[in-house]
């Protein structure tokens, strides 16, 4: 279940939602009904999310019987990137998706996030310690060892 969506800063370890930001909701035991539409993309977080794994996601309605298999709307499926597979090439100053290949252009990409710099890969993507896309420790910054 997709708990309460929130903004996450883009910026290194911080837990408050300094621009820029992006929506993120962690895997819950309990489902929160909302109207998922405002929020366009939402990037999930969790513990047992994956790398190169693949998951269903289906929406169902607050008054539907959630033991009922036909109140589910028809799953979408979602695949996970490699564990480390933050991006492709750097193209017309922006990292491509991931393309498959971990290599010295990931840890590039990872650099280039952890700098801010125009058209890095979002936190969410580069970010490797999994659950907590936002764990904020007083007077820590994300550094190269995150990488490594």
């Amino acid at each position: 279940c997709v708990g309460q969506p929130r903004d996450i800063s883009e910026l290194g370890a911080r837990s408050d939602a300094t621009p820029p930001t992006f929506v993120g909701a962690p895997l819950v035991c309990s489902p929160v009904f909302t109207d998922w539409t405002p929020f366009g993309t939402v990037h999930l977080y969790a513990r047992n999310i994956v790398p190169s794994g693949r998951y269903l996601i289906e929406a169902v309605n607050e008054e539907c019987d959630l033991a009922d298999a036909s109140s589910f709307s028809a799953p979408l499926s979602i695949v996970t990137a490699k564990w480390a597979d933050v991006a492709g090439f750097f193209v017309d100053g922006r990292w491509e998706p991931p393309n498959g290949s971990v290599d010295i252009t990931d840890a590039l990409a990872i650099l280039d996030a952890f700098s801010h710099l125009p058209g890095a890969p979002i936190k969410v993507r580069v970010d490797l310690v999994p659950a907590m896309p936002d764990r904020a420790r007083p007077g820590c910054s994300p550094r190269v060892s995150h990488i490594s």
